[in-house]
C-alpha cells in the first residue's frame, strides 16, 4: 500500500507507550490492522493482529490494541523496543494503507542538582547557576527560567547546563529555574539567591 508518512516518536522506559497510526478516518472503516516490528537484521516480527472488531493474535501480552486497531500499546517500554515499527490496515473494499514509525525509548530524568555561586566585583554581582542531572547522558538538555522580586519567570536564551549574569548588587533576591529534559520527559529545580555575600558551602566544581 502507499505509505503514509515516516514519524519519529519518543517513549518512556518502565512506561506504557503508544504508537498510534495514521489511517484515513470514516466513512471508510478498517477490517484489520497488523502491526509489525522490524528487527536489525531486517525482518518483520508480528506483534499483534487487529480484526473484525478484536486481537485475534499477539506476540505477547506487553503488546495491546486500542481504538480500533489503531493505536499499539507497549507495556513497560525499553530500550530493547527501539527500531521501527510497521501497521498495515485493510480497509472495506481492499484497500490496503500502511504508516512506518520510529520509535526511541529514553530512560527517566533525574530531578537536577541547581548549584548557585556570587561573586561581588565593586557595585555588581556576578552570578553564575550550574544545573546537572546525576549521570553524564547525551541526550539531556536544558532550558533556563529566571525571576526577580515578585515578578513572573521569563525564559532565558541559554540553553547549557550553566548560565551567567552581571546584575547590581540591589538586584538581587533572584530565583532561576532549571528545567532537565529529553524527548520524552523533564524534571525541573529551582534555586533562590537572596543576596551577593558569597556560598556558605563549598561546592565541587568553582563557576569563578
Amino acid at each position: 500500500g502507499e505509505a503514509l508518512s515516516y514519524r519519529n516518536i519518543s517513549g518512556l522506559s518502565n512506561s506504557y507507550i503508544n504508537l498510534r497510526a495514521l489511517f484515513p478516518s470514516s466513512p471508510v472503516p478498517v477490517i484489520e490492522v497488523m502491526w509489525y516490528h522490524k528487527t536489525t537484521d531486517g525482518n518483520e516480527v508480528l506483534l499483534a493482529k487487529f480484526q473484525d472488531g478484536r486481537v485475534i493474535d499477539r506476540l505477547s501480552s506487553r503488546y495491546m490494541v486500542e481504538d480500533g486497531g489503531r493505536t499499539l500499546k507497549i507495556q513497560n517500554g525499553s530500550k530493547n523496543d527501539n527500531g521501527v515499527y510497521k501497521d498495515e490496515a485493510t480497509l472495506q473494499g481492499g484497500g490496503l494503507v500502511d504508516d512506518v514509525l520510529y520509535l526511541t525509548v529514553y530512560d527517566p530524568v533525574s530531578i537536577p542538582d541547581v548549584i548557585p555561586q556570587v561573586k561581588r566585583i565593586g557595585d555588581k554581582c556576578h552570578v553564575a547557576v550550574q544545573c546537572s542531572v546525576p549521570s553524564n547522558r547525551l541526550d539531556i538538555s536544558y532550558t533556563w527560567k529566571y525571576r526577580h522580586g515578585g515578578t513572573q519567570y521569563q525564559n532565558l536564551n541559554d540553553t547549557g547546563g550553566t548560565i551567567r549574569m552581571i546584575v547590581p548588587v540591589d538586584h538581587l533576591d533572584m530565583k532561576f529555574m532549571c528545567t532537565a529534559h529529553n524527548p520524552a520527559d523533564q524534571k525541573n529545580a529551582t534555586t533562590h539567591i537572596k543576596d551577593c555575600e558569597g556560598n556558605k558551602e563549598k561546592f565541587k566544581t568553582k563557576l569563578f
